[in-house]
């Protein structure tokens, strides 16, 4: 499942131009995200002089919960290592009125200078008979909705795993 986005980004957010997901033959879930520009882990980074948390590439993910009413059951994250020099995958479990707990790491690669793919474990993903997924890229140093770029623009995308 596909979903393209327009050049719609703001205040510097990373501009999001294609999220699709698709189910791995082991009943996991593959994430691409791609960039309208090329980037580095150390694009990733707040300045030195910045303050504010550094720049993401996320999916959330919806195996069990139905978007909308509720957090995602799952975010995967691509960010920076401290260093800079490369980067590195998060996943969290959401829960309403709970932080996120990590729950470990998707395989992380990079198939081109502007895009990222996660693998979600099948473990994580459970027997979902469905996986709703949208995603965000943050700009670093910004920790407010004006330096976000989502894809699709509205709503999420549902991939059938059966």
């Amino acid at each position: 499942m596909v979903a393209l986005d327009r050049a719609d980004a703001l205040q510097d957010a990373p501009d999001l131009r294609r999220v699709a997901a698709s189910r791995t033959d082991n009943g996991g879930v593959r994430v691409a995200l791609s960039l309208a520009d090329r980037f580095t882990a150390r694009d990733l980074l707040a300045a030195e002089d910045t303050v504010g948390p550094p720049g993401s590439i996320c999916v959330r993910l919806w195996t069990v919960s139905r978007p909308g009413a509720t957090p995602p059951d799952l975010l995967a994250c691509v960010t920076a290592r401290a260093d800079g020099r490369a980067l590195r995958s998060t996943i969290s479990r959401e829960a309403p009125g709970t932080l996120p707990v990590p729950v470990g790491s998707a395989t992380l690669t990079r198939p081109s200078t502007k895009s990222v793919a996660l693998v979600v474990a099948p473990e994580l993903i459970g027997r979902a008979r469905r996986v709703a997924f949208a995603a965000e890229a943050t700009r670093p140093g910004c920790a407010r909705v004006r330096c976000v770029d989502s894809a699709p623009d509205k709503g999420t995308k549902t991939l059938r795993m059966r």
